[in-house]
Order: C-alpha cells, then sequence, then structure tokens
C-alpha cells in the first residue's frame, strides 16, 4: 500500500525520489505544452488509448489539441484538476474535478497518461512564489515507470476535491498495470522531448537572453540614427523649400521623440526583469485603478473615446507592489487607447477567479489578426499602426508589462479580433504574508 504523503506534498518530489525520473529539464512554460504536444503526436501516431490526469497553467496552448485527443479517441477519459477553471471541453468524458491545493501543488503542474500499454508523467515546478510565471526558469521530470505513475496517480485521487455531483467512478478510478515502456518507444520519445528542448531553449544560460537584447537594441538604434543623419544633411543644403525644411525639422522631432521612448522602455524593461523586490503588502485595486483611469481621461477625451473602469469593493490585495500595478495598468491604457477610434470604449474590469485577483482592460479598437496575437509580447514587435499617429512607439509596454507579472507570479493573456477590438485579461496571486515573508 503507498504510504500517504502528507497534506502538503510535492509531486515534482515524489517523482524524483528513488530516482525514478527518466529525463530532467531546465524549461519554461512554452517547452511544457511542447512536451505535451508531442506526446500527444506519439500517442496519436501508435493509436494508444489512455486516460490522462492534467493540471495545466492558465493561458496553455494545448486544450486545442487536447480536445482532438478525446474526439479520436486517444484521450478515453480527460480529468482536470486546473486552476483557475479552464473552458471545458465539449466531451462527455471530460471531467472537471478541482483538486486541494497545498503549498507545494499550487506551483506545479502535471501531465499524467495512464494507459494498459503505456504510463508516462511529466511534472512541471515553478520557483517559490512565482506560481504562474512562464518564465524560462521552470523543473521539469519525466517518468515512464508504471508504479511512479500509479503512486502519483492514487495521491492525486486522494486529494480531489469530492462533492455530490462527483461520480463515484472518478474517484475509485482503477489503476492499471501497465509494464515497462517497450525500449524502442522510450527512444521515440526522448529524442522527440530533447528536440523539443533544443527548439524552445531549454536549459538556456542566462547571458543569452541579455545577448538577445543587446543586439536588438543595436538594430533599433540603428534606424532613427539613419534617418536623423539623413535629415540633417538634407537640411544643410540651401536649395530646399521652406515646405521640404518642415518636413525634415518634422521627421527629426519625430526620430528624437521615438529614441526617447526607447531609451525610456530598455530602462523599464532592464528593472522589470531585475530580481523583485519583498512584498510587505499587497495592493487593492480600487485604491490603484481609479488613479490611474483618471490620468488618461484627458488623453480619452482628447481621441474621442469613452474611459471607464468597474472595480468591485472589497477585492482582496493583489501580490503586486503599488508601482509595479501603475506601471501594468499605464501600458495597458496607453496601448488600448492607441489603437481605438473615436466613438469607441476602453474599460478597466476587475474581479476575483479564485485564488487570483481578475485585472482585465478591454477595447473596441481595430483588433489583431490571429497571427500577430503570439507575437504582441515580444520585445520591439510592432504589428499594428497606431491610429492617427506615425510615431510606431518603442514597442517595449506589453513586454515590460508581461516581465513585471512572470515575476509576481502572475500571468496576462490576449482575445483579439480584428475589428472588433481586444481584450488583455490579467491574473495575479492574492496577497497573504505567510507566502511573502
Amino acid at each position: 500500500m503507498t504510504p500517504n504523503p502528507g497534506p502538503d506534498f510535492s509531486l515534482f518530489a515524489l517523482l524524483r525520489e528513488g530516482q525514478a525520473s527518466s529525463l530532467d529539464l531546465a524549461g519554461s512554460a512554452a517547452l511544457f505544452d511542447a512536451l505535451i504536444q508531442s506526446t500527444l503526436d506519439f500517442l496519436t501516431r501508435q493509436r494508444l488509448a489512455s486516460v490522462f490526469w492534467v493540471k495545466l497553467p492558465p493561458f496553455t496552448a494545448v486544450w486545442e489539441p487536447l480536445g482532438a485527443a478525446l474526439q479520436q479517441g486517444v484521450a478515453s477519459k480527460l480529468f482536470d484538476g486546473s486552476w483557475p477553471k479552464p473552458p471545458a471541453l465539449p466531451s462527455a468524458a471530460y471531467y472537471y474535478l478541482p483538486l486541494e491545493i497545498n503549498h507545494h501543488l499550487e506551483r506545479e503542474f502535471f501531465f499524467l497518461v495512464s494507459g494498459p500499454e503505456l504510463q508516462l508523467v511529466w511534472v512541471a515546478q515553478t520557483p517559490p512564489g512565482e506560481g504562474y510565471s512562464a518564465g524560462a526558469d521552470w523543473r521539469l521530470a519525466l517518468s515512464f515507470d508504471p508504479e511512479t505513475v500509479n503512486r502519483l496517480l492514487e495521491t492525486l485521487q486522494g486529494d480531489l476535491a469530492v462533492s455530490d455531483q462527483t461520480p463515484e467512478s472518478v474517484v475509485n478510478q482503477p489503476k492499471t498495470h501497465a509494464s515497462q515502456i517497450p525500449a524502442e518507444w522510450a527512444s521515440a520519445l526522448l529524442r522527440d522531448y530533447l528536440q523539443c528542448a533544443l527548439t524552445t531553449g531549454a536549459a538556456r544560460p542566462p547571458q543569452t537572453d541579455s545577448q538577445e537584447l543587446l543586439l536588438a537594441v543595436l538594430r533599433e538604434l540603428s534606424l532613427p540614427l539613419t534617418n536623423m543623419k539623413t535629415a540633417l544633411r538634407l537640411l544643410e543644403s540651401m536649395q530646399n523649400k521652406r515646405e521640404q525644411r518642415q518636413r525634415y525639422l518634422q521627421a527629426l522631432q519625430r526620430e528624437c521623440s521615438r529614441q526617447n521612448a526607447l531609451f525610456q522602455g530598455i530602462q523599464e524593461l532592464l528593472s522589470a526583469e531585475a530580481p523583485p523586490e519583498t512584498l510587505n503588502q499587497g495592493v487593492y485595486l480600487e485604491d490603484c485603478v481609479p488613479g490611474v483611469v483618471s490620468t488618461y481621461q484627458p488623453l480619452a477625451e482628447e481621441r474621442g473615446v469613452s474611459l471607464g473602469y468597474t472595480i468591485p469593493a472589497q477585492l482582496p490585495p493583489a501580490a503586486i507592489s503599488a508601482p509595479e500595478l501603475r506601471t501594468l495598468l499605464q501600458h495597458l491604457l496607453q496601448n488600448s487607447l492607441k489603437f481605438t477610434p473615436p466613438q469607441g470604449k476602453v474599460h478597466v474590469w476587475g474581479a476575483l477567479q479564485g485564488k487570483r485577483v481578475e485585472l482585465r482592460v478591454t477595447d473596441t479598437g481595430v483588433g489583431m489578426e490571429m497571427s500577430d496575437i503570439p507575437k504582441v509580447f515580444n520585445r520591439f514587435y510592432r504589428g499594428r499602426r497606431a491610429l492617427g499617429e506615425t510615431d510606431p512607439g518603442a514597442g517595449l509596454g506589453l513586454t515590460i508589462s508581461q516581465r513585471l507579472l512572470q515575476r509576481r507570479g502572475g500571468a496576462i493573456r490576449v482575445n483579439s479580433h480584428p475589428g472588433r477590438g481586444s481584450e488583455f485579461q490579467v491574473l495575479l496571486p492574492i496577497f497573504s504574508p505567510e507566502t511573502f515573508i
């Protein structure tokens, strides 16, 4: 009989006991998604029907392939313990089963496959205090060992938040007794997993990111400097007409403004990527949001855009500092106002989503193409032309917003449709003094 792991167990620690893990990686949320997708591809190719148990991070990209696995019968059942609760998959074989989240399990995610021919489990663990951070500092471990997989499965079944609506067959879901994975299967899967790690940059040295930033900054600086040199050279010509000289002066002013925005953005980005200060207290949305929104009212009125907010009273404090929250909201409002035409609307909403504080910024602007959405948080990415503006900006506002959230254990995603506007949804942990001592 498997011993009780205790009320504050860690799946990651259980998996690694006794060298049960077959592979250990340092990676990110993107790598975790890629590993799950690779596993689904393998199960589909081999036509292996299995029971899935998952707890996935918010905004993961694998819900669609998981839905396809249910439809194709690759997943005979899917038990989901993710939080916040994701959109339910349209299948009678999908079960949402919330877990009694403990201190360790709150920052752990897993993908467990239990079938008569194959058993495996991936567990991802994020750093303390960074429950939903998508940064490249996750620890991931894999096991093909049936005994280990069954032990984790029994542990999960014992940790279900059982209600009157929970089917008895789910609570007592029988474990399978698969033999050891065939060597050729293990070899194929490990090859695929290592390819995923190489593709998504697993265990990437810290200095690589700094080098990429430096190269990107140099590229960004080269264009405005070239434009300024060209304008100055033309201004030196005595044959320029007044209208031409005015055009060159405007070009110089525009490039100087762009340079200034770039320098300010880089300073903010470096600050956002530095280790955060320890939190002694959280921030109430009702204390911060109205003040930030009021500073943007004149700009909204000038552009003919309606700007407002709805923040319920008595929301719990969010685990973020007041300056960080103000910076985050400023960038989101600047982005929405920039792309919303006259007679449009921009609104800020606050809500409680389980153990997370939710902040949403919605607009009725020009929206984005589906192909742009995965790129909007990339540094210096400019996918859309701002309405009525020739200055594309530094392209760092959304990157800074994401970095601020990641280091506080938060997450951000965007929903957008061309011509119908965009919605940026932010989730932040609830501040707890015990967690941030």
